[in-house]
């Protein structure tokens, strides 16, 4: 029991990392990649394709 005592409680005294290095720098919108799944015949898995706003707009007007 004191071996677990005191291989916790260094975990909890550790330093916060700041939040300013975790936050993700502002996007333009047009830059945003966005992500959908569609199945596919043969496999219970989906696939993934990402692209950006702009690429998806542009796939739409195409067809």
């Amino acid at each position: 029991m004191l071996k677990m005592v005191l291989f916790f409680v260094p975990l909890c005294t550790a330093a916060p990392m700041p939040l300013v290095a975790m936050s993700a720098p502002a996007e333009m919108p047009e830059a945003r990649m966005i992500c959908k799944y569609s199945q596919q015949t043969g496999t219970r898995f989906k696939k993934r394709t990402c692209k950006t706003a702009a690429e998806w707009e542009a796939g739409r007007s195409a067809s």
